[in-house]
């Protein structure tokens, strides 16, 4: 199995199942959380960044690549720590989401102003 592909345990399995994402589109509020999966090789991983302003590429600062499961959780306690904060899911090229990692949802366009 590749690697973040989502092989958790069960209470694992639940806790990702209980996790909303919205789907990144081309921008995100400031002060949102993206996570950005992409393949590398035969592996999936993913990048987490902070919305601090609004720029031509969207989000700024991210992390060093990670398993998606890692990078997931990481953005789960940033939300946390932020209340009101969104999670954007950027899915690059050749990436699909996995039901194993929660919901992920349209943002509406007014949730991108």
């Amino acid at each position: 199995m590749e690697e973040g592909s989502g092989r958790t345990g069960g209470g694992l399995r639940r806790w990702y199942a209980m996790n909303s994402y919205l789907r990144y589109a081309g921008g995100a509020p400031v002060g949102s959380i993206v996570v950005r999966i992409v393949r590398s090789g035969d592996a999936l991983r993913a990048t987490v960044s902070e919305v601090e302003r609004q720029t031509e590429l969207g989000d700024v600062n991210p992390s060093e690549e990670m398993p998606v499961d890692v990078a997931l959780r990481l953005a789960e306690s940033r939300r946390q720590n932020r209340p009101g904060a969104s999670v954007y899911v950027r899915l690059e090229s050749g990436v699909e989401w996995r039901d194993e990692w929660g919901r992920i949802e349209t943002a509406s366009p007014r949730a991108r102003e």
